[in-house]
């Protein structure tokens, strides 16, 4: 998902309203509702789809402040991205070959 240049300027305002260490702060909040989320469905077997779409929408946001504040452009995250896709998927292809499952 990319924003749309309307939403980068929202963003881009929220993100200077509160400033960088605040909205370090509130990356950190978004990231651990989001894990909340994700327990819960995991604790109860029972689909929590919507809450997982509003806290992914939430963590989606930060993150793009996250690579504002850092100065992060979008051609190394997808560098760095890809590298990690490949080295995943190389330790699978191993993996299977061995017979061997391997979790995260």
């Amino acid at each position: 998902m990319n924003f749309i240049r309307e939403q980068l300027v929202k963003i881009k305002k929220i993100r200077e309203y509160h400033g960088d260490t605040g909205q370090k702060k509130k990356i950190i909040e978004e990231l651990q509702e989001l894990i909340v989320e994700i327990q819960k469905e995991l604790d109860t077997n029972s689909d929590n789809r919507t809450c997982i779409i509003e806290e992914s929408a939430d963590v989606y946001i930060m993150l793009e402040q996250l690579q504002m504040i850092k100065d992060i452009n979008i051609m190394e995250l997808h560098d760095v991205a890809n590298f990690k896709l490949n080295r995943t998927l190389e330790i699978i292809d191993k993996n299977v070959k061995g017979n061997v499952m391997v979790s995260y």
